[in-house]
């Protein structure tokens, strides 16, 4: 019998929600594309006083990435009431059960959450601090980070922002089989989970924040989206969603532009990078933000999953707003009909200035932190090589697991870890599911798998 293995990302449990069923588990967890069981999966849940099996909707959480072996899943399981108890099993006779952890979704009201892709040997605190204060200032409530592995300094100034209420600071391990499994099969997970598995975490946030938010950005930290439409964030959402009812979400175009700045904290200045960004005419994919009552999961540029076929993104035109994608291209130097001063103001940033030296600009954390670039040339070459240089068309499941990092001796690195417990359903099933997560600073830098 061929094995099959499950890796839990999340459960959680939806007493009462605005677009999810009553009384539902949804489990997010990785597997083989090729989802495959004899028999489906059920659910058990239990209470003081009953007990109730279903049987588990399965859906792929997006479309699977062609050249990756492995994909997300989302599983809906109707339960009791109040669950002091969740299991998956299957309807195979002889069977075992697992019993997963369960989560409660964000309970405080906000008008806007933002979601960023996993951070990975992370350097560039200039890009945190400037998207970390444009969203704080026009009116993102929380900012959640997904953290594989990032310098220790930066780590220190996220957590004043995290004490402050502005940031969540998530664990984005990296998955384990255990090494038995893992030469069993021939391959780590991790390898064929396109770009550290970014939209199992896109997913695991919509998820997490869906009943807290009226709307959801879902980007990388280098995608800044300055409110141009309204005042606030929630003034420009508000409007296109009045202008645009049956929208699921409102997807802006991105380009490309070039940011100068300090490596020297005590020489930074916010609105000097905002300023300096020149915005050249190279189009990139949009990124997106949802209306989360309407979105399911999600992708890094389009949602995986809607509520109903009837809710579509929209467009949002170029000349109305776009996404600026701080992220210094030197391939193209088109002259290019917009600036960022049509975009932000140079009287906002100096606004947006005068707020960051008030508060977090002058704490010990901002001032620690590090003054050289180490990993940040060797991922734009490594990803030139193994995505852009192939069109975008890569020949083996891409992501940052390709590239070869060496260790930095006395550089430490805040890297997530954790312990996955894995319980057999029957001899063709395993399902694993995270224990404890933790950071365990390295001296030595960062890395993705020891």
């Amino acid at each position: 019998m061929r094995k099959r293995h499950i890796i839990v990302i999340s459960s959680t449990y939806y007493n009462q929600s605005k677009s999810i069923q009553n009384d539902t588990v949804v489990v997010l967890f990785n597997s083989h594309k090729r989802w495959y069981l004899e028999k489906p999966l059920i659910c058990v849940s239990r209470n003081e006083t009953h007990v109730e099996k279903s049987l588990a909707h399965v859906q792929f959480a997006y479309d699977p990435i062609s050249i990756c072996s492995w994909t997300a899943f989302v599983a809906h399981c109707p339960t009791v009431k109040s669950p002091n108890s969740f299991e998956l099993s299957t309807a195979q006779y002889f069977a075992s059960s697992t019993e997963l952890p369960l989560r409660l979704p964000y309970q405080r009201k906000v008008d806007v959450v933002a979601c960023y892709s996993p951070l990975f040997y992370n350097e560039r605190w200039q890009l945190i601090v400037n998207t970390l204060e444009v969203y704080r200032q026009y009116g993102v409530g929380v900012q959640a980070f997904y953290v594989q592995s990032m310098l220790h300094e930066i780590m220190d100034l996220l957590k004043v922002y995290q004490k402050k209420g502005y940031a969540e600071i998530e664990f984005w391990p990296m998955l384990s089989l255990g090494q038995h499994f893992e030469d069993e099969m021939g391959f780590s997970p991790n390898e064929q989970l396109d770009w550290r598995n970014q939209a199992s975490a896109h997913s695991d946030c919509l998820l997490k924040y869906k009943d807290a938010a009226k709307f959801i950005i879902i980007s990388d930290i280098d995608d800044v989206l300055f409110p141009r439409i309204g005042e606030t964030y929630i003034e420009e959402f508000m409007k296109l969603s009045s202008d645009y009812p049956n929208a699921a979400g409102f997807t802006y175009n991105r380009y490309n532009a070039e940011v100068t700045t300090t490596l020297n904290p005590q020489e930074f200045s916010l609105s000097n990078l905002i300023d300096s960004s020149e915005i050249h005419h190279e189009w990139e994919d949009g990124k997106s933000v949802y209306n989360p009552e309407r979105v399911f999961t999600a992708w890094i540029h389009w949602p995986g999953l809607t509520h109903s076929p009837g809710y579509k993104m929209h467009l949002v035109p170029s000349h109305e707003n776009i996404m600026v994608h701080m992220r210094k291209w030197k391939m193209y130097f088109d002259v290019f009909d917009l600036r960022i001063q049509d975009i932000i103001s140079r009287h906002k940033t100096k606004q947006l200035q005068r707020e960051f030296n008030r508060t977090f600009a002058q704490t010990e954390e901002f001032k620690r932190l590090p003054t050289k670039v180490r990993y940040y040339p060797l991922i734009a070459e490594c990803y030139q090589k193994i995505f852009y240089d192939k069109r975008k068309h890569p020949d083996s499941c891409p992501g940052p697991i390709n590239c070869f990092l060496p260790p930095m001796p006395n550089v430490k690195c805040s890297v997530a870890k954790t312990d996955f417990v894995f319980n057999k359903v029957h001899d063709g099933l395993f399902m694993h599911y995270p224990h404890q997560s933790r950071f365990v600073t390295h001296l030595d830098g960062c890395n993705m798998l020891s």
